[in-house]
């Protein structure tokens, strides 16, 4: 069985180092529109850059009377595709407990990435570690993304609960670095200033090892 898990994940590893990297990934298809500003198209949950609409069951008052605003930004959206293909540019990303970013701000940085998940008892172990190593590190960027890939609202209290001082990706990092979500967590992905996945890392990690890890690393080039 170790040694299935050992070629498991190897083969997951290569298929990460094959993924290809863009600046910026185009999505194209039909769109469930979620509200006046979220759509999905497939897998992927697109928001909408400069817009920020009430969501569905949102109401709003016009002169002291209910009005249903959320509805009716969806309605005008749904109105507004006209159940034509959507084609979106991937270039915003949505960040919790931090300021949105781009692909364009991200480039030029050592970035870590670290899935976990709230039912993950080494996950939730591992997070001291890793403010810790965000902490005394300046020259990179630490991101946490969890698992079940929460939304910002349902992510608020459980990053709250579990002190989790990074920030985190509500974007998933298979639109940004085409990083697929991994088999089980905690997994830690290392990534370069050219965009390219280094190492990745699918056990728990300490602070000192992250931060020999990443003094390898930097020295490798």
């Amino acid at each position: 069985m170790k040694q299935f898990n050992e070629i498991f994940f190897f083969i997951f590893f290569i298929i990460l180092l094959l993924s290809n990297y863009s600046k910026a990934k185009t999505i194209i298809g039909k769109a469930k529109i979620i509200d006046g500003d979220t759509i999905h198209i497939n897998i992927n949950k697109i928001r909408l850059h400069g817009i920020d609409a009430p969501e569905t069951k949102q109401t709003c008052k016009i002169e002291s009377q209910d009005w249903f605003c959320g509805k009716q930004s969806t309605k005008e959206l749904k109105k507004l595709i006209n159940n034509q293909n959507v084609e979106c540019r991937a270039n915003d990303i949505d960040i919790y407990n931090g300021s949105d970013s781009s692909i364009d701000k991200l480039n030029g940085n050592w970035i870590v990435i670290n899935y976990w998940a709230d039912w993950c008892a080494p996950c939730i172990k591992e997070i001291p570690e890793l403010n810790e190593f965000a902490s005394e590190n300046d020259d990179l960027l630490v991101y946490t993304f969890n698992f079940d890939q929460l939304d910002e609202e349902d992510l608020a209290p459980i990053a709250e609960k579990f002190n989790i001082q990074v920030p985190s990706l509500i974007t998933h990092p298979r639109d940004i670095w085409g990083i697929q979500t991994p088999p089980a967590v905690p997994a830690t992905f290392f990534i370069n200033p050219k965009g390219k996945i280094v190492l990745s890392l699918f056990r728990p990690q300490t602070k000192d090892a992250l931060n020999k890890i990443f003094s390898e690393l930097k020295q490798a080039g």
